[in-house]
């Protein structure tokens, strides 16, 4: 970063304070945020009267969205004549009463954010048809569909702890569904209990014959929404943007998921707007509605409508979800793309004097723009360090920094968070964007997309053994990786010379190059489509060549094997775009 660039982020990143935001976090932490509905609406109001009162320019939409409200559920012992246990339905349950018998299959828990939303149907041998499946775990949509696929008329899913019932969806569907994809909707109820009710429900199940009956109730539809996007205009490439993005609506107060983000979001547009002077590129903060009520139906919604100019202006995109927890010191569990590794790690260790650990950005969190192909980082904020939710008896969940005892639930009020840590977080993502807007050239290195692509294409290739090859990728990689490395000389003498029309070319490549890779590594579906809300495998056109070892001696073997000559096939087109694209680009 040039001496006049660091000069500049520091004005702006001395701007940052808690007044602003810490006063948004107290006003939304006595509104309940369900989507669609006049309190979230309350929520949106006072959003929009800070903005204009700080000359923010933004624009109000008022999509239809389609979300699913839990408004009760009962359960009850019938076999047993026992109590009523108390439980919750999630987003998208069918609305209903079904009576079964109990069956209950063991499942572990998730250890952590990483594995959090990969879990799959357990026990694929125990019969479920027409019984009502007992299991641990968070009634996780990959896990519901594979259960009602398999014939179960119910589900009750056993939260870790012995008080809380957490809020959840049940849905594998992405955001809007379309008539195509709707059928994939649950039909079946479905209800979540503490460890305590579930307990008790294992141990009668253990003495025999259990028949509950559930009944659940949700308010499902389309609902007017309101989604505020504010524009910070850059001076130089303003049709150029990146855009920050979070969910303003919640369950309960959720104060850190995502109180806390929407405030964060709201700093940063006033100390960005502040200094509009100092912004090469354009910024575009977005909070959504509908992406705890409707799996991510808003970010779906714009990247739908806004699909054309994300495609050709968005340099990246930046995740803000649960910032500001108390207690969340350290950045071990963030996530963000290969080719901005070096980005992430220096703007957090530049403002915490901490080093991070990155992992792969998981099938959550709004990343609604895979398909798209635009760079992206971040999506969780800073955590509890593991060894002390540990220590405070807290288990794996998908916010709150971690703390299990506020994600989702009740509990998700004012003192889950911390003024000091929400202002240092928010100025880790102020380095991050402004380090991507005022770049000379984008810091994008996708030598190491390329590197983490032969990992996991190697893998693949060991796990199929000599049942399939998949050299010709590995082969392509490399070149393309040599391909790359000159490239990247070429980047940095444009960044150092100051040659603005070589940059630009630099700058389109790197975006173009995006465009082709990250689809091929986070994508099945086509562009401006929507993968399930549950974990696409990296390569998913040649990942089923890891599962060629089950089929031995079987006919569909073959069947696989074919699927994977054309998915090869699909991925090579990908990697040769991209060397053709590196060729013409710095010719």
């Amino acid at each position: 970063m040039a001496q006049s660039e660091a000069i500049q982020e520091h004005a702006v990143l001395n701007d940052i304070s808690a007044d602003e935001p810490w006063a948004l976090v107290e006003t939304f932490s006595k509104i309940v945020r369900l989507s669609g509905t006049p309190e979230e609406r309350k929520a949106i109001d006072y959003l929009e009267g800070r903005l204009k009162a700080l000359g923010i320019p933004y624009t109000l939409y008022e999509p239809e969205l389609y979300v699913s409200l839990p408004e009760w559920a009962k359960l009850e012992l019938l076999s047993s004549g026992g109590p009523q246990i108390r439980c919750k339905t999630p987003a998208f349950s069918a609305s209903g009463t079904v009576e079964g018998e109990l069956v209950y299959i063991p499942a572990g828990l998730a250890t952590g954010i990483g594995d959090f939303f990969y879990s799959s149907a357990q026990d694929e041998i125990t019969d479920v048809r027409g019984k009502i499946v007992i299991t641990e775990g968070m009634s996780l949509p990959k896990v519901i569909r594979d259960y009602e696929d398999r014939g179960a008329i119910g589900q009750i899913y056993i939260n870790p702890d012995p008080e809380v019932i957490h809020e959840l969806m049940a849905t594998t569907l992405w955001g809007i569904p379309t008539l195509e994809n709707l059928k994939a909707k649950p039909g079946t109820p479905i209800v979540n209990v503490n460890s305590t009710g579930g307990q008790a429900l294992k141990d009668l199940a253990a003495r025999g014959a259990v028949k509950v009956r559930m009944t659940t109730k949700l308010d499902e539809g389309w609902k007017k929404s309101a989604i505020p996007v504010a524009e910070i205009r850059g001076t130089e490439e303003p049709e150029k943007f990146l855009l920050l993005h979070g969910h303003l609506d919640s369950w309960h107060y959720g104060v850190t998921d995502n109180a806390t983000g929407n405030a964060g979001k709201l700093e940063l547009a006033r100390v960005l707007n502040a200094h509009s002077d100092r912004l090469k590129r354009s910024v575009r903060i977005a909070w959504w509605s509908g992406h705890s009520h409707g799996r991510y139906a808003g970010s779906t919604w714009y990247a739908d409508n806004f699909g054309l100019d994300i495609e050709k202006n968005c340099i990246a995109q930046v995740n803000m979800d649960s910032p500001g927890a108390r207690w969340a010191t350290a950045y071990d569990e963030m996530m963000w793309m290969a080719e901005v590794d070096d980005l992430c790690r220096k703007a957090i260790s530049d403002v915490t004097g901490q080093t991070s650990k990155a992992m792969r950005p998981i099938r959550a969190g709004d990343y609604s723009f895979n398909n798209i192909g635009v760079t992206s980082f971040y999506m969780l904020s800073s955590n509890i360090p593991a060894d002390q939710r540990k220590e405070m008896g807290m288990y794996a969940v998908g916010g709150s920094g971690g703390n299990s005892r506020a994600w989702h639930n009740e509990g998700d009020v004012l003192d889950a968070a911390d003024p000091d840590i929400l202002v240092r977080d928010i100025k880790v993502y102020g380095a991050s964007i402004l380090r991507v807007v005022n770049a000379t050239v984008l810091p994008f290195d996708f030598v190491k997309t390329v590197d983490e692509s032969k990992d996991i294409v190697q893998k693949y290739q060991d796990a199929a053994g000599d049942r399939f090859d998949l050299q010709p990728v590995m082969q392509q990689l490399s070149s393309l990786r040599d391909r790359l490395v000159a490239f990247n000389a070429v980047a940095a003498k444009a960044g150092q010379s100051g040659d603005r029309a070589q940059a630009k070319r630099v700058n389109e490549a790197l975006v173009e190059l995006g465009r082709l890779l990250i689809p091929i590594s986070y994508a099945k579906r086509e562009i401006f489509e929507h993968d399930p809300a549950y974990e696409v495998p990296a390569f998913a056109e040649i990942a089923p060549a890891a599962d060629l070892p089950r089929y031995d001696g079987r006919i569909e073997q073959g069947f696989l094997k074919n699927q994977l000559v054309r998915g090869r096939n699909k991925v090579l087109l990908r990697l040769n775009q991209c060397e053709e694209l590196i060729a013409s680009s710095v010719s």
